[in-house]
């Protein structure tokens, strides 16, 4: 779907005015950030990971910044606890430490990940792990087609 709906937006064939050649033709570079990628359903992740590094293709790099799961526990306690406004009132049967998932009655939904899955994740969707730091509350991790 990612890469129907670019290829609509930026089209292969030069045209008056057009820049859709110059974003096929080129490396690109394919970031999600932040919780995105964690509030996509769980059911639908893999196949967002596959159409990002399809766009990515042979000569891109995918880059995921991620919430670190290290922070989950506080996370739950001093952010998302703190701000019912964001994801409603929730109490501890809300909260999978094991999996580092928040699950709120408002329907909320959160995934943490871990430097170790970041690392599983990239390499089985077939990609070289360039960089992979933690820092801080989150995780780095740039990655690119073999």
């Amino acid at each position: 779907m990612l890469n129907k709906v670019l290829k609509q937006k930026f089209l292969h064939r030069v045209t008056r005015g057009s820049r859709g050649a110059e974003f096929w033709d080129d490396a690109r570079v394919v970031a999600c950030v932040g919780n995105t990628i964690g509030i996509i359903p769980e059911e639908l992740r893999p196949r967002v990971y596959e159409e990002m590094a399809d766009l990515a293709g042979k000569d891109g790099v995918l880059v995921m910044v991620y919430w670190n799961a290290r922070w989950f526990g506080d996370a739950c306690l001093n952010f998302y606890h703190a701000n019912p406004n964001l994801c409603g009132k929730f109490d501890g049967g809300s909260v999978d430490f094991k999996n580092t998932m928040l699950t709120t009655p408002m329907g909320y939904r959160t995934k943490w990940t871990g430097v170790d899955e970041a690392r599983a994740l990239m390499e089985d969707l077939g990609m070289e792990i360039i960089s992979l730091r933690e820092k801080g509350k989150g995780i780095f991790v740039a990655a690119r087609s073999f």
